[in-house]
Order: C-alpha cells, then structure tokens, then sequence
C-alpha cells in the first residue's frame, strides 16, 4: 500500500547527476509493480519522478488527471 511504502526506510535516491541531461524512469509502477492498471485507461497513465527514477499510476497514488502537475513532478519520497 502507500501508506506501507512511504513509512519504509527507503528513502529517494537521486539517478540524475548534475550536468546530466538524461534519466530512465522505471516502465512498471513503484507501487502494484505493473505495467497497466486494471482500473483503466486513465489510471494507467505512469506518472514519472523528475529526480529518481521511479513511476506511479495516477490510480495508486490517488490521483486524477486534472490534478496533475505543470512543468516537473516529484515523488513523495523525493518529496519528503
């Protein structure tokens, strides 16, 4: 669950380097670990951090479309 992943001790490990132009986000969800959302279309849109290279469903984290962020997203373990 969520609440279960963002109590681990993991905490954000940055992938991109300063300078670097380029960095690959995961192509499954960090949270249910797929590719697709059984729940639809929409969420299984991967939302992808712009610090570490994690990917969420809009649907795992409780996320609409129309709450999406303009311009650069951060997970909330980069968040926190």
């Amino acid at each position: 669950s969520f609440e279960a992943w963002m109590s681990s001790s993991s905490a954000c490990s940055p992938f991109q380097t300063a300078g670097s132009e380029s960095l690959i986000n995961s192509d499954r969800c960090t949270l249910c670990r797929k590719m697709h959302h059984a729940a639809g279309s929409s969420a299984s849109v991967l939302l992808l951090c712009d610090l570490c290279p994690r990917a969420f469903h809009l649907h795992c984290l409780n996320m609409t479309e129309q709450q999406l962020p303009e311009g650069d997203w951060r997970c909330p373990k980069c968040e926190a």
